[in-house]
């Protein structure tokens, strides 16, 4: 059974920076990967905002329980 786990909130300076890419938490899931390196895409190309990135990887793991895996590598990075 897993256990809970506690999302960081979505106005966490941490979601920001992993967009950036000023935290590089070492992911293990593909999905969660992809989703990262296409939102920081998505920024540099001044397609999404900062912002509105982070916000969309919070609900990715607000919406994907098999992503809670890698919490720990970004709560810690």
């Amino acid at each position: 059974m897993e256990r809970e786990v506690d999302i960081p909130p979505a106005n966490n300076i941490l979601w920001s920076r992993i967009v950036a890419g000023t935290s590089n938490p070492d992911i293990s899931t593909l999905a969660t990967r992809l989703l990262i390196t296409r939102l920081r895409i998505s920024v540099s190309n001044q397609e999404t905002n900062l912002l509105n990135a982070a916000l969309e990887l919070h609900r990715f793991f607000v919406k994907n329980k098999f992503a809670h895996r890698d919490l720990s590598a970004i709560m810690g990075a």
